[in-house]
């Protein structure tokens, strides 16, 4: 029954009948340090591969999960591999043996998830020249990318146990998450943390649609994406036709069964199961026929409208300048958001959402415990006012590499544009004008203007 009213996650998922036994296969076949592990993916589906942790990097091991998914070379360049449980999303770094990965996750959730004393933060400045953070720690870790994990802790907690339960049942050797404290995170292949939408947009696969789809998917239920009810109701009428396909009378009950799985966590309240079961099937009706792939397609360009669409999220708390209640900006907890636009607050219960683009900020701050950013706030006036932002936050670290990262980005792509600007006027000087006979050229001539382009045409546009 599952399997029918989720069609779309077949593709990705594996049987479970059939995956025992290939395990139990495949323990047989298992030689020195091998075990086998599951890759999930955003919705919990998942693929097992066999691999040596002392020997396979989270490099080769993507390889290993984009082959077995049918993802090409450039389409899989959108995606990588991440280490998460309920607290923290941590993107491995390329050269990393999957064991570092295993003996170092207590670290990194004693320096990113419990308190620590003040220290101090240094201040990066948005017009000075920035070089790639590779933070080092415990001489194995590269750069993090790590962010608080939505949803209920005690569902999370329960679906650790699960998976732990479900892997010792398929007699799976040592694996995730089933080694005991320090092993209790899964990886997860999912988009990566600096992807510019113009390049999302460029993929167009149905493998890359569905995994980018599934994201947009889980950033909407958890409230990372806030929206209103209006477009709440049109993208929950998208996944259950997705999911279940075209309208039947059974349907009505599953939907409110699973009412958690479509609407926003900041809206699920508003009403009750069987007033938004009557709110959404008159939409689903509508989609009646409609392709799979292109509806994924129409929930992804209704959420790359947002400025916040991309967003890696942190978990922080806002610290008001002022003592007034009706006076702070925002209250209490929020999320801070960062992508290829800028930074992005956000209070979804509030329903309030503040951005910047990266040319008005004017400096930031961050230390293990807060993070503070400075911001050019734009008016009529000549002089624009700086207004500061600060946060309670253990992850202050990871949004400054990430804010690093993508402003290498983006002045890479500023420099790419102006060399390729410099280049073309080059041609426009080298090339002989069209309205100009070269038919009296000599050979010689012509010979020496077409080696001239050559050259021009040779030279790297990043020098």
């Amino acid at each position: 029954m599952a399997t029918e009213m989720n069609p779309s996650i077949v593709s990705f998922n594996e049987n479970n009948n059939n995956n025992n036994n290939n395990n139990n296969n495949d323990n047989n076949k298992l030689k020195g340090n091998q075990v086998l592990i599951r890759v999930y993916f955003i919705d919990d589906t998942h693929k097992t591969i066999s691999i040596d942790p002392t020997q396979t990097t989270g490099d080769q091991l993507w390889d290993l999960v984009s082959e077995k998914l049918g993802i090409n070379n450039r389409d899989a360049e959108c995606f990588f591999l991440w280490a998460q449980n309920d607290e923290i999303e941590w993107l491995l770094f390329n050269h990393q043996n999957i064991s570092d990965v295993i003996k170092n996750w207590g670290i990194l959730k004693r320096r990113y998830c419990e308190p620590v004393s003040e220290g101090t933060g240094i201040i990066s400045k948005a017009n000075k020249t920035l070089s790639k953070k590779t933070g080092v720690l415990e001489g194995k870790l590269g750069f993090l990318t790590i962010g608080k994990k939505s949803g209920s802790k005690n569902q999370n907690n329960a679906m650790s146990k699960a998976i732990a339960n479900d892997h010792a049942n398929a007699h799976l050797k040592s694996s995730f998450p089933t080694l005991g404290e320090e092993g209790h995170f899964r990886l997860v292949y999912r988009p990566t943390s600096v992807l510019p939408i113009s390049v999302e947009k460029s993929i167009t696969t149905s493998e890359s649609t569905h995994l980018f789809y599934i994201q947009a998917v889980y950033n909407i239920i958890n409230s990372n994406y806030p929206c209103e009810e209006d477009i709440a109701l049109k993208l929950a009428s998208i996944q259950l036709q997705v999911q279940v396909g075209d309208q039947k009378p059974e349907h009505n009950e599953y939907f409110k069964e699973s009412l958690s799985r479509y609407i926003p966590t900041h809206l699920i309240q508003k009403h009750k199961p069987e007033e938004w079961e009557a709110l959404v099937s008159p939409q689903h009706i509508l989609l009646r026929g409609s392709d799979s792939i292109h509806l994924k397609r129409a929930y992804l360009e209704t959420c790359q409208r947002w400025q916040y669409y991309g967003c890696t999220f942190f978990s922080a708390k806002y610290v008001p300048v002022t003592t007034s209640f009706f006076l702070q900006e925002f209250e209490g907890k929020v999320s801070i958001g960062i992508n290829g636009h800028g930074i992005h607050i956000i209070d979804p219960k509030a329903m309030k959402i503040v951005s910047y683009h990266y040319r008005d900020i004017a400096a930031w701050d961050s230390t293990i415990n807060s993070f503070s950013v400075q911001v050019a706030v734009r008016n009529n006036k000549q002089s624009d006012q700086i207004k500061i932002y600060t946060f309670t936050t253990l992850q202050g670290e990871l949004i400054n590499d990430l804010m690093h990262d993508w402003l290498n980005e983006e002045w890479s792509k500023e420099a790419k544009n102006t060399n390729q600007q410099q280049f073309s006027q080059s041609m426009d000087k080298t090339i002989p004008n069209s309205n100009q006979s070269i038919i009296n050229n000599s050979t010689n001539s012509t010979t020496m203007d077409t080696s001239v382009n050559l050259q021009v045409s040779n030279q790297p546009i990043l020098q």
